[in-house]
């Protein structure tokens, strides 16, 4: 009986309704953020035939990734922290960000992020991010915690 009940989990969990498949012709969402602990990150792709009350397509996950900090991480300031959230959440899906028709709209609670690509305002430690970074046609965008 729970192992039924937890095989029934696991379908559900894994379904299509909950994870896609991805469609490489279409525009990837990425959110991401940081926390003192660890980043997260979840790919979504726009679902067209599904809206929202407003008309707005819903969200379709593709795929969830989190990964704590070291200790030396943990100690890192808030920007190189979120900054590093953005590379592991592009790294985790390179193969379908890397070269993704569409711009990858990078979405972030974090609004110091759109500083990134001007490198005199960059620390050291994210320096070596930039050349990184340059692999990927992002479009970052800042959404306020309590709205992302």
């Amino acid at each position: 009986m729970c192992e039924d009940a937890v095989r029934t989990l696991i379908g559900l969990i894994i379904s299509e309704p909950v994870i896609v498949p991805p469609d490489t012709n279409e525009q990837f969402i990425l959110y991401v953020d940081a926390s003192q602990f660890a980043t997260g990150a979840i790919l979504y792709q726009a679902d067209k035939e599904r809206k929202d009350r407003r008309g707005n397509p819903l969200l379709r996950p593709l795929g969830f990734n989190s990964q704590t900090f070291t200790k030396t991480e943990q100690n890192y300031p808030i920007y190189d922290r979120e900054l590093l959230a953005v590379m592991r959440g592009l790294r985790t899906w390179r193969h379908l960000t890397r070269n993704s028709v569409h711009p990858v709209l990078v979405i972030t609670d974090h609004a110091n992020l759109q500083y990134y690509r001007e490198p005199q305002k960059l620390g050291p430690r994210v320096d070596g991010y930039v050349a990184e970074l340059a692999e990927y046609h992002i479009w970052l965008v800042y959404r306020p915690g309590a709205v992302n």
